[in-house]
C-alpha cells in the first residue's frame, strides 16, 4: 500500500545503514517528520503482515526517538527564553513598592486610588 500524496513517507531508510548514519538521518528529519501519519501507516503495514515484529519495533522506536528529539528541542527553547527573562529581570532595578514588599515594610502612604 502506497502512502497518500499528502502524507510524507516514513523517515526511516529502507536499506540498513550503519547505526550512526541511521541516527544522524533520524535527527536530521526529526523536525519535519509527522509521527501520527507514520504510526498509522506502520500500524496498517503491521496489520497486513507486511513487516516483521523486529522491523515494526525498530520503526516504531525511530518514530518515538524523533518525537523525543522534538520535545527536547522545545524544552531547550523554553529554558533559553526563561534564562533571558531572568537576566532581564535581574538587571532591572526594583521600584520602591517592590522593595517594600521584599522587606515586608508597610508603605507610609497608601497608593493613589485607595
Amino acid at each position: 500500500m502506497k502512502p497518500s500524496p499528502t502524507v510524507p513517507a516514513p523517515s526511516w531508510p529502507s536499506v540498513s545503514p550503519s547505526p550512526l548514519t541511521r541516527l544522524e538521518a533520524l535527527r536530521a528529519s526529526a523536525r519535519t517528520a509527522l509521527p501520527k501519519p507514520a504510526i498509522r501507516l506502520l500500524e496498517q503495514r503491521w496489520d497486513a503482515d507486511e513487516i516483521t515484529a523486529e522491523d515494526y519495533q525498530q520503526q516504531r522506536l525511530s518514530i518515538e526517538f524523533q518525537t523525543q528529539l522534538r520535545l527536547a528541542e522545545k524544552y531547550r527553547k523554553r529554558l533559553k527564553q526563561a534564562e533571558r527573562e531572568r537576566q532581564s529581570a535581574i538587571s532591572a532595578p526594583l521600584q520602591d513598592h517592590e522593595i517594600a514588599h521584599v522587606w515586608a515594610f508597610q508603605p507610609a502612604v497608601s497608593p493613589p486610588g485607595k
